[in-house]
């Protein structure tokens, strides 16, 4: 049977406000704003959690789990759920927290205290925005939506950086490997060649590289076999230091991995209407060996460097994950209604002997960063271009008990 699964953000949000009516009107307002995130592709309805007093908010941040995404907070708050008298600094209390704890992502004060020094002790304190009370439903719905648009774009905007910053040192890899192999050449070429000019100065002229060492030939031929050796010995260290891979082998299951990848690109695929369908019909059938994350770097640059080519929240576009029966290897297709890449591009990734230059660090340049990393660790990318999209094949040996 095929079964797919298809994660979506889900906000979470923490209302903290001591006022029961202006407490239910705000929830029913944020629930009313989930119906207006069909423009946000991917955002489920709000996840909504409520405190009424300060340590009561300390709480329920603390045990999170994980930040809220939105603390949408009042000021002036009781200290305790069963106090009665408020303290005007609660909230301000609560801010701090949040800035040591990184316990919410973004926080919106909702008060009634209006005054500049008040708003401003609140933006620099790590407020994002400020709400007056009373407030209209509109005016609140558009700020939050305003605030999670903003969360989303930075969140994205970081895991593209480190896309990049990430795939340098593999780059950097990948030229050394193919510069090893035109290296290696030059250099079996060049002492091939001094070996035949010695054998032809002994046959012609009686020199031999031993007894006529003086010799201006023999001495220049002596100088260039040594300088050659050197050189190999140098590239040689810098290679096992530049390769050098002190991590223990773990062991993966690929299912366990895309869920991985699937949640933390989350924002990126949101931003971007990219929607990842995984393939559930073989689930739990694939465990490989991964090095220092290989294959992870591998099935993420698959999917990110694709997506950040889009523009954000354009067409819907699917990417649909499947595995492939095989008993010797782990074999995940990648289908998509991308832009196609180029044959020539294409060809150049399948065969693995260069990186593709794209100034724009693109996805051509990826893949063939992220072939690279596959062929270390024993694998393979097959890239497949299509009429209106794209097939990658990742062709991953089996790890076997």
């Amino acid at each position: 049977m095929f079964m797919t699964t298809h994660l979506q953000i889900t906000p979470r949000i923490l209302i903290v406000e001591d006022n029961p009516a202006q407490s239910r009107a705000m929830e029913l307002s944020l629930s009313s704003a989930s119906r207006e995130l069909a423009g946000f592709f991917g955002i489920l309805p709000f996840q909504i959690e409520k405190a009424i007093s300060v340590n009561g908010a300390k709480k329920c941040l603390d045990e999170a789990g994980k930040p809220y995404d939105i603390c949408m907070l009042d000021l002036s708050l009781p200290r305790n759920d069963k106090g009665s008298m408020e303290d005007p600094r609660g909230g301000y209390e609560i801010i701090e927290h949040i800035a040591k704890t990184q316990a919410a992502k973004r926080v919106i004060v909702v008060s009634v205290f209006s005054e500049y020094k008040y708003v401003i002790e609140a933006f620099r304190g790590g407020a994002f925005d400020f709400i007056t009370k009373p407030y209209e439903e509109d005016a609140l719905r558009a700020q939050v939506l305003n605030c999670l648009r903003n969360l989303l774009a930075k969140e994205s905007a970081t895991i593209f950086d480190e896309r990049i910053k990430g795939l340098i040192p593999h780059a950097e890899k990948g030229l050394a490997h193919y510069f090893t192999q035109t290296f290696s050449a030059l250099l079996n070429s060049t002492l091939r060649t001094t070996g035949e000019i010695e054998r032809y100065a002994h046959e012609h002229y009686g020199l031999d590289r031993e007894r006529h060492e003086q010799d201006e030939l023999m001495r220049q031929l002596r100088l260039h076999r040594e300088s050659t050796t050197k050189a190999r010995e140098e590239w040689l260290k810098r290679q096992s230091a530049l390769f050098a891979d002190d991590a223990v082998a773990r062991k993966e299951s690929i299912f366990a991995l895309l869920h991985r990848i699937n949640e933390i690109l989350l924002p990126s695929l949101t931003v971007k209407r990219a929607q990842l369908f995984i393939d559930l019909s073989q689930e739990n059938s694939a465990t490989v060996l991964t090095f220092q994350q290989d294959v992870q770097a591998v099935l993420q640059e698959i999917l990110l460097g694709g997506v950040s080519e889009l523009p954000a929240y354009g067409e819907p576009r699917k990417i649909e994950v499947t595995m492939i029966p095989d008993d010797r290897r782990a074999i995940v297709q990648f289908q998509d209604d991308l832009k196609p890449i180029p044959k020539e591009d294409a060809d150049k990734i399948n065969e693995g002997y260069s990186i593709v230059s794209d100034p724009q660090f693109g996805r051509r340049w990826g893949l063939s960063i992220a072939q690279h990393i596959a062929l270390r660790g024993g694998g393979d990318l097959v890239v497949t271009p299509q009429t209106g999209g794209n097939i990658i094949t990742y062709r991953i040996p089996l790890y076997h008990a």
